[in-house]
């Protein structure tokens, strides 16, 4: 049995259809579908697929999520910033994607809770944070987070992507993690900019 979703993510009988995750879209709250694998994790190769899927939903939930949250931010500098840092994230699905075929894997959801945190998280601080400009740190901060979870996600994919020795997949990583690492610096300007700021802050000599 296979079952499609939004005309494009399979899933088949080594699954386990769950019908309690969401993602934002617009403003509109949709039904998604996921995954959770039950086959047990008994190679580098399994391994690797699994933190890939795992990423590919991460990158999902990440564009739906903060598109859906941008109308928040009021800051031009920080709006293009999230604008690059979200046509990355699509840029970093279709690579794995092209993983995925280098590893014989079809391209899979699989569920992962850290990110559907990090989201429900931002979301509750940005509307509940009245003042627009601590909004805006706020959001940097929870940003920064989700940088470094990927980061250290992909980081660690390169890692067994290297002891697989999947040069294909090697070379799809590497400009994944330049992007990540540029703007976690990107992320900590902006964060120093914006927390000078406040005027009761005082300026470190």
């Amino acid at each position: 049995m296979v079952i499609k979703l939004l005309g494009e993510y399979d899933y088949d009988q080594g699954a386990e259809i769950r019908e309690d995750v969401f993602f934002v879209r617009k403003g509109v709250r949709k039904r998604l579908l996921s995954w959770v694998m039950k086959k047990n994790i008994t190679s580098i190769h399994d391994a690797l697929v699994y933190l890939l899927q795992g990423m590919h939903y991460t990158e999902l939930q990440l564009q739906e999520g903060v598109a859906a949250l941008m109308y928040q931010v009021k800051s031009f500098t920080l709006r293009r910033e999230i604008e690059v840092y979200l046509q990355h994230s699509r840029d970093e699905m279709l690579r794995i994607d092209r993983m995925f075929n280098f590893l014989d894997c079809s391209a899979r959801l699989r569920e992962d809770a850290v990110i559907d945190q990090l989201l429900r998280e931002m979301h509750a601080i940005l509307t509940s944070t009245a003042e627009p400009h601590l909004k805006e740190v706020l959001m940097i901060g929870a940003l920064r987070g989700m940088n470094a979870l990927k980061l250290a996600a992909y980081q660690n994919a390169w890692e067994l992507a290297v002891a697989l020795q999947k040069d294909q997949v090697i070379k799809l990583l590497q400009p994944i993690i330049a992007w990540e690492m540029d703007m976690a610096k990107v992320f900590a300007m902006l964060s120093a900019q914006e927390f000078y700021r406040f005027p009761e802050v005082p300026i470190l000599k």
